[in-house]
């Protein structure tokens, strides 16, 4: 328990507290304090303290006083002192309220530990279920295309039309399985963030993207690009997938 002495008024004078009584919550320099305001205090004085000090032809002496008045005035910017029940109740609330951060500490410990270890769980549920799905959808999409082959030009119509909707279907759901063992190796390996050129980031997508917005007739128009801070990997992904998207939705009629 800190207390603060009364200082020379300056703040009670301004509304300020006069008095402070604090308790450290951390080592951080947060504290709980109680203020106590100003209470002036009439005080007696047998001479104005105030007085100069005379010094006589024999040096500093104590003479008669030259007069019987009493000097009165009254104190200003202190309150009234801590008690010994004040400070006992402070360390008091400070012990409860440290046992109560710890309690807190703990189960914050226990319940980031469970969500770790879920999170675990889910990654390698992700990388097994997509592994496990991949091939199935492998034969079905094998099976229409040797359908289509062996039959031949011997397809109506509506039969060609839902084989092919099967590679489709079966093409998008390997997409979606791809991006779910995307984000299991995500949530292991976790973000390595560093200065990258934005530029050089997107020349890197162009590379991989270039042929499909060169299909698509997709016209890159670029500026002054920054530096910026990000995970290399995960910002070329960002800007390809961008880029395939801008081919791939843009409107077809002329260059885009």
């Amino acid at each position: 328990v800190e207390t603060a002495a009364p200082g020379g008024g300056t703040e009670a004078a301004g509304g300020g507290p006069a008095g402070v009584l604090m308790v450290p919550l951390s080592g951080s320099g947060e504290y709980i304090a109680w203020r106590r305001p100003e209470r002036p205090m009439p005080r007696q004085w047998a001479a104005d303290p105030s007085t100069p000090v005379r010094v006589g032809p024999r040096g500093e002496r104590l003479t008669p006083r030259g007069s019987g008045a009493v000097f009165r005035a009254v104190v200003r910017g202190r309150s009234l002192p801590w008690t010994v029940g004040d400070r006992v109740a402070a360390r008091e609330l400070w012990r409860l309220l440290t046992a109560l951060v710890l309690r807190h500490a703990e189960v914050l410990d226990a319940v980031n530990e469970e969500l770790r270890m879920r999170n675990v769980d889910l990654d390698s549920f992700a990388h097994a279920a997509a592994h496990d799905l991949k091939e199935p959808l492998r034969g079905i999409s094998n099976a229409a295309t040797f359908a289509m082959e062996d039959a031949g030009d011997g397809l109506d119509a509506v039969t060609l039309r839902r084989l092919r909707t099967m590679q489709r279907l079966a093409g998008r759901m390997d997409e979606l399985l791809n991006s779910l063992l995307h984000y299991a190796r995500l949530g292991r390996a976790g973000l390595r963030v560093r200065e990258v050129e934005l530029g050089d980031a997107l020349d890197a997508a162009l590379e991989v993207a270039g042929p499909r917005l060169a299909e698509q007739r997709v016209e890159v128009v670029r500026g002054t690009l920054p530096r910026v801070r990000a995970d290399a990997d995960r910002l070329d992904e960002i800007l390809v997938n961008l880029l395939v998207n801008a081919a791939k939705y843009a409107r077809l009629d002329g260059e885009r």
